[in-house]
């Protein structure tokens, strides 16, 4: 099962995602504040994160910096344009736009997950999957498998 940090400060935008991670078989944990969040990662390391740009204490840069240091891959979450970012750390991640469907978000988790073992190399089609990712995503959209991206 794998494991996902969520930084959200909107209770209702994050009490939702939360379920739509758990349904595809996710352990979440939330921050609503970058600190918060920091405090978090520095005895956790999930395999994914699903990340708001801004929280109640500012923007996420430095969480981001250092899910990348550790090679977490990222989620961004947001109603903003990648092109508001590019030179930053969130351009590396997987974007999905606010608001989205649970569908939409479960999709960009597994392309995250798919990315953080291969690099940026580009995810399969959903339709063609590879033996390896039919192993953490089975056709309901559930992601179950290894707790460890690398295991994927």
């Amino acid at each position: 099962m794998p494991r996902a940090l969520l930084l959200e400060d909107e209770p209702l935008t994050a009490m939702d995602l939360e379920l739509t991670l758990q349904s595809a078989n996710c352990e979440v944990t939330t921050h609503i504040s970058c600190e918060a969040a920091l405090d978090w990662l520095t005895f956790n390391t999930p395999d994914v994160a699903v990340v708001d740009i801004v929280l109640i204490d500012g923007p996420c840069h430095a969480v981001v910096e250092k899910l990348r240091e550790t090679e977490v891959p990222v989620v961004i979450h947001s109603g903003d344009l990648p092109s508001q970012y590019v030179g930053t750390a969130f351009e590396h991640g997987v974007w999905v736009s606010k608001p989205s469907t649970s569908a939409d978000l479960i999709e960009a988790v597994r392309q995250a997950l798919v990315r953080g073992r291969e690099g940026d190399a580009l995810c399969p089609p959903q339709d063609q999957p590879s033996s390896e990712l039919d192993q953490s995503v089975n056709d309901t959209g559930d992601l179950n498998g290894p707790h460890n991206t690398n295991d994927l």
